[in-house]
């Protein structure tokens, strides 16, 4: 299968390398650039890397970002349907701690993947789902312009229809055996404690304390929510899913 050629996206002070898919040599050439990454900034673990490193290698979105000729990150995220409803899963993101700016990176991130998946899915609406146990990003994901993650800071869950769909989505995507009953929470879904058991910490102390208050040192969130329609301000207004690539379709 021939696979689209990368496309190139400045937003500043990062350049973007957006991988739609990689094939079998990109694959394996990425693999030890991102288990390094992995292994120095998140968990060092061969069980995690068995279970997900596959994983992470064949998602539909493949985002590299560099500061200049320095790799600053890589974001990976996936396009599926659950149960009917259109789903853009951010499967992992991962920052270089020196990398400067990095503050920016996850929002980028973010507003390239919703670019690129309202348009595969040729709609609107849809849902979002990541997970997570990092303070940090909570706080972002909480301040997001574009979608509305649930849960909140009072641990609302959304509409009947999302609290629905969580389960789902659990089952889906990491196994319904893995999180709890309202499938909001992963219970010791890593092998290990990430970051070395010191999750950052945020200026915010909301997202410390929720995570501090919900999560034991193997566990993690899930967050999910639907885009706030309509998706505007998103970056790279001339970046597009690839002709002839189709939309996704359930």
């Amino acid at each position: 299968m021939n696979r689209p050629a990368p496309a190139f996206v400045s937003l500043a002070p990062f350049t973007w390398e957006v991988n739609f898919g990689l094939g079998p040599e990109h694959r394996e050439e990425l693999r030890p650039e991102l288990t390094d990454l992995l292994h120095r900034v998140f968990i060092d673990h061969p069980d995690y890397d068995r279970d997900y490193l596959p994983h992470f290698l064949a998602a539909d979105i493949y985002l590299r970002a560099f500061r200049g000729k320095e790799l600053a990150g890589h974001f990976i995220s996936e396009l599926v349907y659950v149960d009917g409803e259109p789903l853009l899963h951010l499967i992992l993101g991962l920052a270089e701690p020196a990398a400067s700016g990095r503050g920016r990176l996850m929002p980028q991130a973010m507003g390239l993947c919703l670019r690129l998946a309202a348009q595969a899915f040729g709609d609107e609406g849809f849902f979002v789902a990541l997970r997570t146990a990092n303070p940090r990003v909570v706080a972002k994901l909480w301040d997001s312009p574009w979608v509305r993650f649930y849960p909140r800071p009072d641990w609302s869950a959304g509409d009947q229809r999302l609290r629905a769909l969580r389960p789902r989505v659990c089952g889906r995507l990491f196994g319904a055996d893995r999180c709890s009953l309202e499938g909001t929470v992963f219970h010791e879904i890593y092998p290990a404690p990430p970051w070395r058991g010191r999750a950052p910490q945020h200026r915010d102390p909301r997202a410390n304390r929720f995570c501090a208050e919900h999560l034991g040192p193997r566990d993690a969130f899930l967050f999910l929510g639907p885009t706030r329609a309509p998706l505007e301000d998103l970056p790279a207004a001339g970046l597009a899913w690839p002709a002839g690539s189709g939309k996704i379709s359930a």
